[in-house]
């Protein structure tokens, strides 16, 4: 039995030796292994630490504080209008049926261009007026001259020539009345070679697009009653509403731009060419308005718009917008603090913001970093993220 025991002492000493010799040499380590493993890295409420691949994976990059002479711009909003004279509604001077419509819906029209026909009664009668008083008007004109001569022969009263003259005067005046008529019915006067007509021509007043049609062929119209809405959006207005406390700054002909919330990257330059006078009481905003040019017609009537108006430059610290994070009201830059073999850590510093202008923001720490500072620009926001995890933890412990 003791032989027994000792032997198996032996044997499990043996097995302990041969174990520690085959760890004697070390195991090769695959370190993107290692690090995709890491998923420790420290949380807190002010530092956020990564690894090498995580900052890879998430595109992060540092760079320095930058001194820049950014814009001082008053921001604001609008919205594109049609200015009155760039848009027409369209009607008839006499009544009628619609006899044809020559347009549709979207339809670009010239300015003169015939929209529809009016069968309209009273043009004959206006056509037969006109004629016969161009006839009394011939016929007088030759009694007049007869009478001055029957005048000069002492065969007629000088009475009798004044008469006629009155006539003529009388006959010409409803001449003229009648060619001012049909010069705003846009028709032309009947010259006795062709026949009358009942069609009246609906023209455009402007060029543009047809925005609207509100009757159908063959309905009745009355005269003055829109039939067609016609709009020129090759030039637009911009209306801008300003707020009270930014109205100094302002003044005619000052430079602005604005572009679409649907497409920030597209900016449109402006020139403000009226300030209002009124003030609306419940926004406390004055209206502005700017010229827009639109030669493709891309913009239109009612889009919103957010409007920069620069009033000034001047040099301060900045750094690129991304750089910046807003955290309940409050706004955060990201300082490299210290690196430790594949991690970085990360400091979560309070910044007052202050004007932005082409990509940049300006910031002032509210304590102090080193001057040679390396700042995370881009991945900011996963940070930001990254630190709120640390915050909820610190909750949970607590």
């Amino acid at each position: 039995m003791k032989k027994y025991i000792l032997y198996t002492l032996m044997t499990s000493t043996s097995i302990f030796l041969l174990a520690a010799c085959q760890n004697t040499n070390p195991v090769a380590v695959d370190d993107n292994h290692v690090l995709a493993e890491e998923d420790d890295h420290a949380h807190s409420e002010e530092e956020v630490t990564l690894n090498v691949l995580q900052m890879k994976n998430i595109g992060l990059k540092v760079g320095g504080m930058e001194n820049r002479n950014l814009s001082n711009v008053i921001r604001s909003n609008g919205v594109l209008d049609l200015p009155p004279d760039q848009q027409a509604a369209v009607s008839s001077r006499l009544a009628g049926n619609i006899q044809n419509i020559h347009v549709h819906f979207g339809d670009e029209v010239k300015k003169g261009q015939i929209l529809a026909y009016i069968e309209a009664p009273d043009l004959i009668k206006k056509q037969e007026t006109y004629q016969k008083n161009k006839a009394d008007i011939i016929y007088l004109q030759k009694e007049l001259e007869r009478k001055k001569e029957l005048v000069k022969l002492q065969s007629a009263a000088q009475k009798e020539l004044e008469q006629v003259a009155s006539q003529l005067e009388v006959k010409l005046a409803e001449q003229q009345s009648l060619e001012a008529q049909f010069q705003l019915l846009n028709f032309n006067p009947p010259t006795g070679e062709k026949p009358f007509t009942s069609l009246l021509p609906v023209r455009s007043p402007i060029s543009g697009m047809v925005q609207i049609v509100h009757k159908n062929l063959g309905e009745y119209v009355e005269p003055n009653v829109p039939m067609f809405v016609i709009v020129d959006n090759r030039h637009l207005h911009a209306d801008i509403q300003l707020f009270e406390k930014d109205l100094p700054h302002i003044k005619k002909d000052q430079e602005a731009e604005f572009f679409l919330q649907s497409n920030p990257s597209d900016i449109h330059k402006v020139s403000i060419f009226a300030i209002g006078r009124v003030m609306d009481e419940n926004t406390r905003t004055v209206s502005l308005h700017a010229e827009v040019n639109n030669p493709d017609k891309k913009l239109l009537p009612g889009m919103y718009i957010e409007v920069r108006i620069p009033i000034g430059k001047e040099t301060v610290a900045c750094l690129p917008t991304d750089a910046v994070t807003t955290d309940k009201g409050l706004n955060y830059i990201f300082v490299e603090e210290h690196k430790h073999g594949y991690e970085t850590t990360f400091k979560k510093v309070q910044v007052i913001a202050g004007i932005s202008d082409g990509g940049y923001i300006a910031v002032k720490p509210m304590e102090t970093i080193e001057a040679d500072a390396q700042i995370v620009t881009e991945g900011a926001f996963f940070l930001l993220a990254e630190s709120k995890k640390g915050e909820e933890e610190a909750g949970h412990h607590h």
